[in-house]
């Protein structure tokens, strides 16, 4: 099984200000096969309080307004995501 580091957006903000909303998003490169997912976690600090993550295709991934411990969500079956497909990551602060 490989390793899905190189999926992982990483999320920057200078000021975090109320109502803030940072996104990124992470393509599938083509270069790759179908992609399937079988779990997902999020990671937000005390001033998080929305995290979202969906696929291109509209297949929700992760909800959650737990910015400590949320727990993470299992996919059986696995969610798939094709190359040039993406996931994209919202995070809402206050």
């Amino acid at each position: 099984m490989g390793r899905t580091d190189a999926f992982q957006p990483h999320l920057l903000a200078d000021r975090p200000g109320d109502g803030q909303v940072l996104t990124t998003s992470c393509s599938i490169p083509s270069t790759f096969g179908p992609i399937g997912l079988i779990n997902a976690v999020s990671h937000m600090h005390r001033r998080g309080v929305h995290f979202v993550a969906e696929t291109s295709t509209g297949q929700s991934l992760f909800d959650t307004t737990q910015w400590d411990e949320a727990p993470p969500v299992n996919y059986d079956p696995p969610v798939m995501v094709n190359p040039g497909e993406s996931i994209q990551v919202d995070v809402h602060l206050q």
